[in-house]
């Protein structure tokens, strides 16, 4: 499996992302708000670049199913049920409804177009995208959306951490090889380890969004592993995301069967050998979300449990005795 990080998507190759895990990355705040939404029950997103563009997108399904998002200047879009907010998205608002939403931001995603499966990495969600490539099987490709044809620090940052923990944690099972970028990325983010919030404050996209007041999606978004929850690609050419386990759905699709997404398991999948992380103290290590087994034990990870000791007969029980004072065997 290897480890390959673009800074501009630009640069992505086809040949590169193909038949790759593509994990897209937009921290501030594209991935985020598409994630949160599936944690709250969202059906699917649609995404477009266009006010004009988002009720086309929804056209076919009913009115009471639709929920149209996104805004400009923190404000939400005439006739829109929802601004481009974190904050709004709750889930007896979005529950069960088909989410269109206005995202120049996703026009990004052309450059990853021709791979065949992408997935949305931030954050939030950042445990079950890790979690989603090891058992996937495949190189991994992590594309940094940028921010106005340069590095985003934010995703940049995102990057360095898949790479920090895919070389901290996984063991026996998996080969890992890391490409120059990824050894970059990795470094880039070591010294802002504990300080996410800071480095998104910091950031240029951070800046912009505190001066147009919305210093509490920073916040938001600088959350680990809060959702479990991983947005994939159903079309690349008219993005719409879903939430499903892709190989299970992409099987039934191919066979004819009706397309049902279903909520991405813990306990689907093959189990892969975790290590203690390097920095075991670190509270945005994702090792609570993997179970801790072999690939070659059990077919699906294990929650792990603890056996509760059974209680002492009463004292007035001639059991009791035997079993706090039990007889040692003779050799």
């Amino acid at each position: 499996m290897k480890i390959t990080v673009y800074s501009n998507p630009e640069n992505v190759k086809n040949s590169t992302i193909q038949n790759a895990t593509v994990v897209w990355v937009d921290v501030l705040r594209f991935s985020s708000l598409v994630s949160l939404y599936f944690y709250h029950g969202v059906q699917a997103v649609y995404t477009s670049a266009e006010v004009l563009e988002a009720p086309k997108k929804v056209s076919h399904l009913k009115s009471s199913e639709i929920l149209l998002s996104g805004s400009k200047n923190a404000q939400k879009y005439p006739g829109f049920h929802m601004a481009f907010s974190l904050l709004e998205s709750r889930r007896e608002k979005v529950k069960k409804k088909y989410i269109s939403l206005v995202a120049p931001e996703a026009a990004g995603l052309k450059w990853v177009q021709n791979a065949k499966h992408v997935l949305l990495g931030s954050f939030l969600n950042l445990s079950a995208v890790y979690e989603q490539c090891l058992k996937n099987r495949r190189d991994v490709v992590i594309v940094e959306a940028g921010y106005h044809n340069s590095v985003s620090l934010p995703d940049h940052a995102f990057a360095g951490m898949m790479v920090d923990f895919f070389t901290s944690t996984v063991g026996g099972g998996i080969d890992l090889e890391f490409a120059e970028t990824a050894v970059k990325a990795r470094g880039a983010y070591r010294p802002w380890q504990g300080r996410l919030l800071e480095l998104l404050k910091q950031s240029p996209e951070g800046k912009e969004l505190i001066q147009a007041g919305l210093e509490k999606e920073i916040d938001f978004c600088c959350k680990v592993n809060k959702v479990y929850e991983v947005p994939f690609l159903k079309d690349s050419k008219d993005p719409v995301f879903i939430c499903a386990d892709y190989s299970k759905n992409k099987k039934m699709e191919e066979s004819g069967q009706k397309y049902k997404a279903t909520t991405l398991s813990a306990k689907k999948g093959k189990a892969v050998k975790v290590k203690v992380p390097l920095f075991p103290k670190n509270p945005e290590h994702p090792i609570g979300a993997i179970v801790q087994n072999s690939i070659k034990s059990s077919p699906a990870p294990v929650a792990l449990t603890t056996t509760k000791p059974k209680p002492l007969p009463p004292k007035n029980d001639k059991r009791r005795k035997a079993v706090l004072f039990p007889k040692k065997h003779k050799r």
